[in-house]
């Protein structure tokens, strides 16, 4: 297997080399470079983008309110996950420094650890393929990124049920080095009371949470040319895991805490980039009542190295290979656990600016523990009818391992299953008009063998039972009215129908996945008066969410609504930023999670001093 990698890399390799000499040779064509910064945007465009700032809530409730994702949590701290299309989290990465978040053991992150301060922007690529993920053809990708406003940033929040937090933000530069850091603190009791009381509870209990954690980003312009960057992120965090409803409390508790380091190089002449990350994290899990301790702890080494070339005046080649090493040990399994792969992906772009019309062809080769994957191969178009309007369509390859807590976790684990693949299909339909923005986009993906953790006489264990069939459609609308000099109005709309099933022969075909609501839908209203002052009122619709596979069981469809001030005023050299926010403003009960009740009415105040 070793001869035949290394094979594969000297041919990958040659082709790189062979653009670069071969465009030199040839007179006739006029060969240009392109930068780094400029082969990521073309890149990017062919993906359906959004990009969202994070709100002063959280990044769940930015993802649930100002995008099409459904995100299933127990609680306002507690475990959070997200799903999109039909897709379950392990097929949405989650990206900080181009580097996947998601957990060798479960393929997901608690994205309720990302917090809104270190990380105040979100970037959603749509059916996007992102090699260092080890999967094809996913769902979406979501990158989190710490945009710097200025040079001292303090911020501080008071909200119901005992939450207060305090972030502190300094961003310093001298001649050729820059430096960000970024510090927080948070605590909350989350003792609400239940509005629907059940005979064992009244008010929520065990359900408190410690957060602190640091973000440094520092780079150094070295030359000219070469530009290096250090990237350090550690959080801690510890949460009281309440009990169910119609359940005693057991006093469970978890803790999670990671340490991220990143290391970045730019070479401009050869618009190479290249990075290497070390994460290091632990969870750990303890049930007094039953006496149980779970203590994971994962490792990763992760890096990269990309190049761009633009060959001639239609088409720019991208070429990059990854290499990651994971390490897991558990209490659940039996000794420590590794994979490792090496990852090939080659782009091809085409564009001619007499033509409008954008082609891009991707491919990616995945060696994972020295065996060589299916190669996963994606096809992408745009084509702009005229200035406002466009239309563009994906169409990738998915496969996805089992993940270490699949294969190894002691019980339930099974390590005779099937890797999951299939595809994915997207088209979209643009209008873009200053002010104005409508678009449309289907949706269609099937899965085979889709991995589902089932439960059993003693414990549940994972099975390749399902194949997956999503089809739908989501609609984005949002307009800016001009009221008078000083005011505007902007109404933001969003609505996601999902028709996912489980197409097997031996299942009745009208059967809705688990947690996928068929319907998801938010408005949001923000009234700007002057520069001053801002209104915001949202409002999100969720239909209800089928708990059994023979749907016989389901959560009850909610709407829930949040209105804020925001009022803006300079004080000499600084800037003050003042956000109430009334959360759950009609005091609805409702539950995303089955015997979870989320909170009522609540407040939280949002201060911001910036210098």
């Amino acid at each position: 297997m070793q001869p035949f990698f290394i094979t594969i890399l000297c041919v990958w390799l040659s082709l790189c080399l062979y653009a670069q000499q071969t465009a030199d040779s040839l007179q006739v064509v006029d060969i240009e470079t392109i930068t780094i910064k400029e082969a990521k945007a073309l890149i990017n465009s062919f993906s359906d983008n959004d990009t969202l700032t994070s709100n002063a809530i959280s990044i769940t409730n930015s993802l649930q309110q100002q995008s099409n994702f459904y995100v299933n949590t127990s609680s306002p701290n507690g475990l959070a996950s997200l799903s999109l299309n039909g897709a379950a989290a392990k097929s949405i990465p989650v990206v900080w420094q181009n580097h996947n978040l998601n957990s060798i053991m479960n393929g997901i992150i608690d994205v309720q650890l990302l917090d809104n301060f270190l990380f105040n922007s979100i970037e959603i690529k749509y059916a996007d393929s992102f090699e260092q993920a080890g999967w094809g053809g996913n769902a979406a990708t979501v990158s989190v990124k710490d945009l710097v406003s200025s040079p001292i940033h303090i911020q501080h929040q008071l909200g119901s049920f005992g939450k207060q937090k305090i972030g502190l933000a300094y961003n310093w530069h001298h001649k050729k080095i820059q430096n960000n850091t970024k510090v927080f603190y948070m605590k909350a009791a989350n003792d609400f009371p239940i509005l629907q009381p059940q005979l064992n509870k009244e008010k929520q209990n065990n359900n408190a949470i410690k957060d602190w954690g640091i973000l440094n980003n520092t780079a150094f312009t070295i030359s000219k040319n070469h530009h290096f960057n250090i990237n350090l992120w550690w959080q801690n965090t510890e949460r009281e895991i309440a009990s169910p409803l119609f359940t005693s409390n057991n006093n469970s508790t978890q803790v999670d805490s990671t340490f991220r380091l990143n290391l970045g190089w730019q070479y401009k002449p050869l618009n190479l980039k290249a990075s290497v990350a070390y994460f290091n994290e632990l969870n750990a899990y303890y049930n007094p009542q039953i006496n149980i301790i779970g203590i994971h702890k994962t490792t990763a080494i992760k890096s990269y190295v990309t190049h761009h070339k633009k060959i001639n005046k239609a088409f720019i080649l991208s070429n990059s290979i990854s290499y990651n090493w994971y390490q897991a040990t558990s209490t659940n399994f039996e000794g420590k656990r590794f994979r490792n792969n090496v990852i090939l992906k080659s782009i091809l772009l085409y564009q001619l600016k007499n033509l409008p019309l954008k082609l891009k062809a991707d491919v990616v080769v995945d060696f994972t523990d020295d065996k060589l994957l299916p190669i996963r191969p994606g096809v992408y178009a745009i084509y702009k009818l005229n200035s406002k309007f466009e239309i563009a369509s994906q169409l990738s390859r998915h496969y996805s391992l089992p993940t270490f807590n699949d294969l190894y976790w002691s019980p339930g684990g099974n390590n005779e299953l099937k890797p999951e693949s299939g595809y994915l299909a997207n088209l979209h339909f643009t209008y873009n008009n200053k002010n104005q923005l409508l678009k449309l986009s289907l949706f269609n993906s099937s899965i085979n063998n889709e991995i589902v953790w089932l439960p059993g006489i003693a414990y549940w264990s994972p099975e390749n039972v399902n194949k997956l069939q999503s089809k739908g459609f989501g609609l984005k609308a949002q307009q800016m009215f001009t009221i008078t000099n000083k005011s505007k109005l902007n109404i933001i709309f969003n609505y996601n129908y999902l028709d996912a099933k489980d197409v097997n022969s031996n299942s009745e075909s009208n059967l809705q996945l688990i947690y996928r609501p068929k319907h998801k839908a938010s408005i949001g209203l923000t009234y700007y008066l002057a520069q001053h002052l801002q209104f915001n009122y949202s409002h999100q619709i969720t239909s209800k969410r089928f708990t059994t596979v023979d749907n016989s069981n389901f959560v009850p469809a909610f709407n829930t609504a949040n209105i804020s001030i925001n009022y803006k005023i300079k004080i000499d050299k600084a800037n003050l930023n003042i956000e109430a926010t009334l959360l759950n403003a009609y005091n609805t009960y409702y539950e995303v999670t089955a015997n979870r009740p989320m909170p009522g009415t609540h407040f939280l105040i949002t201060t911001n001093l910036n210098f």
